[in-house]
């Protein structure tokens, strides 16, 4: 499903659903059970869903940065749930030397620090993981993205090198043949 949603009252739940959210949302309460809510942002550059009460299971939350600001989530009353990824795409590339404090989440100094986990994603040839931390303060929790780990896929560089000497073998063949012709 893509859009946004204004439904302050309502209470929304989606299995097995992947949302582009294209702008700011508001639920009252959210059940999301194996989905996947991805920030596109739309006319904005990010957007924030805000819901009073959420219960997630085994659902992704996909966020932009570009290292000053970034898409949130905030849970006003009460979150629940388990096993809840957050996944983060860096508009633009830190440099080794910025420092991040970018809250993403925010909900109840109740909820379980274990709510929510950073997911490592394939970018190219490398694997890279977003560091969060937990930060409790003015009776709020927040998952804070205080940077990034990278480190090298092995898989993809042995799947880009067999494509590679498949590549040039079918080269050289094709090399061989028109020698052959001429």
């Amino acid at each position: 499903w893509s859009g946004s949603l204004n439904a302050p009252d309502a209470t929304v739940s989606m299995t097995d659903t992947q949302w582009s959210m294209n702008g700011n949302s508001t639920a009252g309460n959210m059940k999301l059970n194996r989905t996947i809510v991805g920030f596109n942002g739309g006319t904005s550059p990010f957007t924030t869903l805000t819901t009073d009460n959420l219960d997630a299971v085994q659902s992704a939350f996909v966020m932009r940065t570009d290292l000053n600001k970034a898409d949130k989530l905030v849970i006003n009353k009460s979150a629940t749930g388990h096993d809840n990824s957050i996944w983060v795409n860096f508009l633009k590339k830190p440099s080794n030397k910025d420092t991040l404090d970018i809250p993403l989440v925010s909900a109840p100094e109740a909820t379980a620090d274990n709510l929510f986990r950073a997911s490592t994603r394939v970018v190219g040839f490398s694997d890279v993981t977003p560091i969060l931390s937990v930060r409790k303060e003015d009776g709020k929790k927040e998952w804070v993205l205080d940077g990034y780990q990278v480190a090298r896929n092995d898989g993809q560089g042995k799947a880009a090198a067999t494509f590679m000497h498949i590549s040039y073998n079918n080269f050289i063949t094709e090399v061989n043949n028109l020698n052959k012709r001429m």
